[in-house]
């Protein structure tokens, strides 16, 4: 059964690569392209390289925000950690600019814990 996976999922990955490459429109994302940013952002998170990290939110579209709800936390979550005022300020305006502040709880206690944690409340 792991080989039927493993080869469902190659199939799905192959049919979302040759879907994107033939300049379809779809509504769903590039999953390759989502994965690649998403750990790209969270292995600079384990490296402490928060800005470099934030660096690749310029990579993602407001369309697939939702897709990255657990790194924006993550990312707040590191510049909490590391009272990383900066940086943290840098992702808050990511979130106004894409609206995630408006629908995620999470994300908008997150905020007000980064800020209080830098000493910014």
């Amino acid at each position: 059964q792991k080989d039927v996976n493993s080869s469902l999922n190659k199939s799905t990955l192959s049919n979302q690569i040759n879907y994107n490459k033939n300049n379809t429109t779809t509504t769903t994302p590039n999953i390759i392209h989502l994965l690649t940013v998403n750990t790209n952002i969270n292995k600079h998170i384990k490296l402490g390289l928060l800005n470099k990290a934030i660096d690749f939110l310029k990579n993602i579209s407001s369309d697939d925000m939702a897709y990255f709800t657990d790194t924006i936390i993550n990312l707040l979550e590191a510049c909490a950690q590391s009272k990383s005022l900066t940086e943290g300020q840098k992702v808050h305006q990511y979130i106004i600019k894409t609206g995630m502040n408006k629908s995620n709880i999470k994300v908008n206690n997150l905020l007000i814990a980064m800020y209080s944690r830098c000493g910014d409340i």
